[in-house]
């Protein structure tokens, strides 16, 4: 598994520029202002404060999963709030709808009932909205999100479907264009990936999101990432990652192994643990190439 950090190694807080064909609507318009921190890696209506993620390729799967550094705690008693205001209306306002699965979303992200749920929501919200594109940008976050944690490459392509609806009936979505790049790049279209990405940097060319959308490009032009090792590898190889690949080495030990090593830990699995401390060991004890 490797590490793709996106957005560098200090934790950067940056206020998002919001287009009026970004800007949600009603109670999501609501959720917006509230200035709420990134909490995954697709571009949410309730993201409206940059911050930097990491990505990793699972060993049984081949979508990246992730998460993005914390920051301050969301402001609890106004989230509620909003929350019960959006319960209450969503059966007759897409907006308050919309709402609702953003925060259901954000309260319980990795479970991928609750993910199913706010898809179905966002889906049927869409459908009877008069301004669907924020709606359907949203979709296809979640279905990112969803993807990321079943590793169905098929939900990558309903992300696509959907994040280019929302492109196509509101250009300048900054957002829209976000998931629609994020998409094309993990289903590993890289052509059409490095193309959107390129349009959504001719709309935003110097926020923070932008900075990540030119690093994803590069990542792209760069070719495939090196491939990490793993605990059958020869101390060489290791030694060889760890000096040429500092950075995603500490990566690889901090977020993959160590918890890796815990778990087998806890699970009784003493062989699994041994090997996965030890891999952490032989990088942590690689020497960087200057």
């Amino acid at each position: 598994m490797l590490a793709l950090p996106f957005g560098g190694m200090a934790v950067v807080w940056a206020a998002a520029t919001v287009s009026v064909s970004d800007a949600p609507r009603g109670m999501a318009g609501s959720l917006h202002r509230m200035g709420l921190r990134r909490t995954g890696i697709p571009r949410l209506s309730s993201d409206s404060v940059y911050a930097p993620c990491a990505a990793a390729v699972p060993e049984d799967g081949t979508i990246p999963r992730g998460g993005c550094a914390a920051g301050a705690p969301d402001p609890l008693p106004e989230l509620l709030g909003l929350a019960a205001n959006a319960a209450d209306a969503a059966a007759t306002d897409p907006e308050a709808a919309q709402t609702a699965a953003l925060l259901d979303v954000r309260s319980h992200g990795a479970d991928t009932a609750v993910l199913i749920r706010s898809i179905e929501s966002l889906r049927q919200a869409a459908a009877r909205s008069r301004h669907p594109a924020p709606l359907l940008s949203d979709l296809a976050g979640v279905r990112l999100l969803l993807a990321q944690a079943d590793q169905r490459p098929g939900g990558l392509l309903e992300a696509v479907e959907e994040a280019d609806r929302a492109v196509a009936m509101a250009p300048r979505s900054r957002a829209a264009r976000f998931n629609l790049a994020l998409a094309l790049d993990w289903l590993g279209t890289d052509g059409e990936a490095s193309n959107a990405w390129r349009d959504y940097l001719a709309l935003d060319s110097s926020s923070a999101w932008a900075a990540e959308a030119r690093a994803r490009l590069a990542a792209l032009r760069a070719g495939p990432p090196p491939q990490p090792p793993s605990a059958a590898s020869s101390d060489a190889q290791v030694a060889a990652f760890g000096a040429d690949f500092p950075h995603q080495a500490l990566l690889l030990g901090w977020d993959e192994l160590l918890p890796r090593w815990a778990g087998a830990v806890l699970r009784g699995r003493p062989d699994s643990a041994a090997a996965a401390l030890r891999l952490a060991e032989r990088l942590g004890a690689a020497p960087a190439r200057r």
